[in-house]
């Protein structure tokens, strides 16, 4: 969105002494951590012979790009006004923000405490960017939020569903259909792609139910706006899918209450 390209700008375009402020603001944004990611395995794809590495981590896609070309790509930055998705104190893009970050630090708590190492890496950029087509969707069509939004409430039905009515498909669609054509790593695209049906991935089914188990808790604490309106349906946590899936991993030992509990301490709002 705007105020974080230009906060990201200022900082790259500067006289930098060091690029950790830039991957500090990268890795806790959705949009500009895609893009990083991308320019950055882009940049690597072009430049390798052979077997080719995704790069996950936005953090070293940073160090990969460097000072230079993190000026260029500061200027080139696709931006969203975030202002269109002001609707209340509610419903807005810091609310929304705020949601896209917990459950990102819920999915790496998640595989903390389910001992899924190999997960934990990816765990919080995979959180940060699951929900990516609602920011492609406030970049094609800036004043649409507010006409769904408006739609749903009236009728209502879900965002999506009125997402689907005046755009002709939901925003979760156009985030697979963008996925499908970028240089991003597997494991990150397939996230986008199955966050909200874990059970259709055939591919990184563990790391896809993570993030749609984190999507869940965050529900559950109301942290911020979901990109959905409020449901008092929300279905108990063991009998989601994404329970189905790492329920599979889980330890006899392990609580399904204690963590949600412990979960709750942790992350819920003050």
């Amino acid at each position: 969105v705007r105020t974080s390209a230009a906060a990201f700008q200022m900082s790259a375009t500067g006289t930098v002494a060091s690029l950790s402020p830039l991957m500090d603001l990268a890795e806790r944004d959705p949009g500009l951590c895609l893009q990083v990611l991308l320019a950055a395995n882009q940049l690597k794809k072009s430049k390798t012979d052979g077997p080719f590495i995704f790069i996950e981590d936005v953090r070293m896609a940073i160090g990969l790009l460097g000072e230079v070309r993190l000026a260029s790509q500061a200027r080139s930055l696709l931006r969203a006004n975030e202002k269109w998705m002001d609707h209340s104190n509610e419903i807005r893009w810091s609310e929304f923000l705020k949601f896209q970050i917990t459950t990102a630090a819920l999915a790496k708590f998640t595989c903390r405490q389910m001992e899924l190492s190999d997960l934990e890496s990816i765990a919080f950029t995979a959180g940060i960017v699951h929900q990516i087509g609602k920011l492609l969707l406030l970049r094609l069509h800036p004043a649409g939020f507010e006409t769904i939004l408006e739609y749903a409430q009236k009728k209502k039905v879900t965002i999506s569903a009125a997402e689907r009515l005046h755009f002709g498909g939901t925003s979760q669609e156009l985030a697979a259909a963008f996925v499908s054509e970028q240089v991003l790593p597997p494991r990150l695209a397939n996230v986008i792609r199955y966050w909200e049906n874990p059970e259709a991935a055939l591919e990184d089914s563990s790391l896809v139910a993570v993030i749609a188990f984190a999507h869940h808790l965050s529900l559950e604490n109301q942290a911020g706006f979901s990109g959905e309106l409020p449901s008092t349906n929300l279905p108990p946590l063991e009998k989601t899918p994404a329970w189905r899936i790492l329920s599979r991993y889980a330890f006899p030992s392990f609580s399904l209450s204690k963590f949600q509990a412990l979960a709750r301490a942790q992350f819920s709002q003050p």
